[in-house]
């Protein structure tokens, strides 16, 4: 069927938009996804996708100023049809019912990502999906299958919640919790609380993190059941497009379609002595704390570990071998952060590698540099490596990319039918964004064409304070457009931050110097992983600086701060003295 065109609603106050440009000529030949029309509203321009594949027929020429949701094109699926829509007139009843208008193009596509195509309810029937894993991408792609209408069978080896619930982000926000707390019952006399006798009880401390992680997944086990879908423990095995093993019984399950999504494990790296170290697995199952710990790597991982045991009276040491800690985030929020870590006690070497480490008694000896350092504990946090061992990838076919599983912008594999999600592929390893891929590829297999879209990934490290980003990096947004805009609004001009004592960091937002378009959003401060939300939908609708700016956010709020540094980019912040440009 054909589909209908209608001019896009692209900011919350437009009403209407001017048409500067259509890409394709009328009857021209359009595919789902490439730039249909230039719109233009309130003087800014955005480039408009097209929402599915065929022959344009044009309704509204060049130049014209339309209402939003007014139709303005049809989209034709093959000659026949177009012909059929020319002759009917405008729409002529041809067009699709219920087809949305085309959505903007995101400013900047992530690798094999884009902005989704809209797309008709995925069908429902008697297709049979098998999800091997069952992690924070495995289990929403499984529920999204049942809830429209799919059989699903899910294999899980181990507990259900993978590594981000079992043995990554919430176990180690529960230590982190209760590092916080202790720090800041000893600080609690700035409160005008008298406090003394405060101690850790390190048992006590991770029964409480085990107890929060079994509800969660006893939770979550309940929730599966609820949806009728067959639940398998044990070791998928991928023998075709259409066969699953299961390792330990020797089970196959026959299906239509296959999610992969296996995760990752800590990665290993080739120093000499580095089977004398933990990874953040074991880190995770103390039985009690060691008196120094050096810490080989100072990303996201690495960084947490490193405030859990400072917090908790332990002598740290962190070594990265990259000019910055948290290597990812822009270079300005690395640098507060890691003043920020030192005055703490955290001792922080950077451009440096670890060489030999070496067991003397119950310590260890490490080499890194041309320095030496001797500690109860190394704790070895590089990152993540995709987990397929066993999967029978070779022999179905499975083409793989830098040890990740390689898929289309639709998640599928180079075999037909065989889709892969998560830390398997890649791309952004975090538990929401292996989500977003297992609700992407369950429409997929379901029948849908989807894109998964990258344009808004929001970031996070959750120690104190807190670090949290979405979209480019100052340099990164310099490295594309040349020119930005920077707005900034310090912490310690934010009355609800002096309230809670936490006026340490501060939020920074780049925007395109051009337009104003918001490029990108970091902050460093209190509740950052929270409030970076905001700057994700903001991305995610192509906002202005100026839009986000004159939102009216609550008062008192830590949020104000980004209403802030908005105001800041063109120098119209309020609680700051007069910036000069």
């Amino acid at each position: 069927m054909a589909t209908n065109v209608t001019m896009p609603k692209l900011g919350l106050s437009m009403e209407t938009g001017k048409i500067n440009e259509w890409k394709v000529d009328e009857g021209g030949e359009i595919k789902e996804g490439e730039i249909l029309l230039i719109v233009e509203t309130e003087k800014i321009t955005y480039e408009v996708e097209s929402p599915a594949t065929g022959l344009l027929h044009i309704i509204v020429p060049v130049e014209d100023e339309v209402p939003v949701a007014e139709l303005i094109g049809v989209i034709a699926a093959d000659k026949a049809e177009y012909d059929k829509v020319c002759a009917e007139g405008a729409g002529g009843g041809a067009a699709a019912p219920a087809a949305e208008a085309a959505a903007p193009a995101p400013a900047a596509p992530a690798a094999g990502g884009g902005a989704a195509a809209p797309a008709a309810a995925a069908p429902a029937g008697d297709v049979h999906v098998v999800v091997i894993g069952g992690g924070p991408g495995g289990y929403p792609a499984a529920i999204r299958v049942a809830q429209l209408g799919g059989k699903v069978t899910i294999i899980e080896k181990d507990e259900f919640g993978g590594t981000c619930l079992n043995r990554g982000c919430i176990p180690t926000k529960a230590l982190l919790q209760s590092a916080g707390m202790y720090h800041d019952a000893k600080a609690s006399e700035t409160f005008g609380i008298k406090t003394s006798g405060i101690e850790i009880d390190f048992p006590a401390v991770m029964a409480r993190k085990n107890t929060v992680v079994k509800q969660l997944v006893g939770g979550l086990g309940g929730i599966l059941k609820s949806h009728g879908m067959t639940i398998v423990k044990g070791t998928g095995q991928i023998i075709d497009a259409n066969t699953v093993k299961v390792a330990e019984s020797g089970e196959e399950i026959k299906c239509d379609k296959i999610i992969i999504a296996t995760g990752s494990v800590p990665s290993k790296v080739p120093i000499d002595g580095i089977d004398n170290c933990i990874t953040s697995d074991e880190a995770l199952n103390l039985e009690a704390l060691p008196k120094s710990i050096l810490i080989i790597g100072g990303g996201v991982i690495g960084m947490e570990f490193a405030q859990i045991m400072n917090r908790m009276d332990v002598e740290v040491t962190v070594v990265e071998m990259m000019p910055q800690i948290l290597p990812t985030e822009d270079a300005e929020i690395a640098k507060n952060f890691a003043g920020m870590a030192q005055k703490s006690g955290i001792e922080i070497h950077t451009n440096t590698s670890v060489s030999k480490i070496e067991a003397k008694g119950k310590k260890k000896v490490v080499t890194f540099g041309d320095k030496t350092k001797e500690v109860e504990m190394v704790l070895v946090a590089v990152g993540r490596a995709p987990y397929t061992e066993g999967l029978g990838l070779d022999k179905a076919g499975v083409a793989m990319e830098k040890g990740f599983v390689k898929v289309n912008e639709c998640l599928e594999t180079g075999v037909k039918g065989i889709y892969a999600i998560g830390d398997a592929i890649g791309n952004y390893m975090l538990a929401h964004v292996a989500t977003a891929e297992g609700e992407t590829a369950a429409v997929n297999v379901l029948g849908q064409q989807k894109r998964m879209d990258y344009r808004s990934v929001p970031r996070g490290v959750y120690t104190t304070p807190e670090v949290a980003s979405v979209g480019m990096t100052e340099q990164e947004a310099k490295d594309k457009y040349g020119e930005v805009e920077i707005g900034r609004f310090p912490f310690v001009g934010c009355g609800k931050a002096l309230v809670i004592n936490e006026t340490e960091g501060l939020v920074k937002i780049i925007a395109d110097k051009k337009y104003g378009e918001v490029l990108g959003v970091a902050i460093l401060g209190p509740h950052a992983t929270d409030l970076i939300n905001e700057a994700a939908l903001a991305i995610q609708m192509e906002a202005t600086f100026e839009e986000m700016a004159h939102t009216i956010h609550a008062h008192p709020t830590i949020a104000e701060s980004i209403m802030e540094a908005a105001l800041d980019v063109d120098a119209k912040a309020i609680h700051m003295p007069k910036k000069k440009k």
